[in-house]
């Protein structure tokens, strides 16, 4: 009777490391595209939020009869994590500080008196050392 060796074929290290190597490297890429498409994803979402707080903002100051909107008289409005607005500073997660001004003279000679330059600083999170800033100009106009 003869007896038949069965050999088996393995893996040399030199496979398994060439291997493990390849896999991290993707792992790393993949953790990397991961992180920038979690901080797109924020972004995006802070953007929308803000252009519907914008939206608020400017719709109080449409209802703010215009003589009452004075240069160098600020503002702060306090919106929640929804973008609702809030007058409780403490439950607050954004900040908007509303600023007047005059348009430049040139423009102004052709407006007169009714029209304003409006900057809505917003920051979040309230109360932090060094809120995330971001800033939208829009303009108001009367038209009586």
């Amino acid at each position: 009777m003869k007896v038949f060796a069965i050999r088996r074929r393995a893996f040399s290290l030199t496979e398994v490391v060439i291997a493990l190597g390849i896999i991290s490297f993707a792992v790393v890429a993949l953790l990397s595209l991961l992180t920038t498409a979690l901080r797109t994803g924020r972004d995006a979402t802070d953007d929308s939020l803000i252009a519907a707080m914008a939206k608020r903002t400017m719709t109080e100051l449409e209802g703010t009869p215009f003589t009452d909107l004075t240069e160098g008289n600020d503002k702060t409005y306090y919106f929640d994590m929804d973008g609702i607005i809030t007058s409780e500073k403490a439950k607050a997660l954004y900040e908007c500080t509303v600023t007047l001004s005059k348009p430049p003279a040139d423009i102004e000679d052709q407006v007169g008196q009714n029209f304003k330059l409006v900057q809505l600083q917003f920051a979040s999170p309230v109360g932090a050392a060094n809120p995330t800033k971001r800033t939208l100009n829009a303009t108001i106009a009367n038209y009586n």
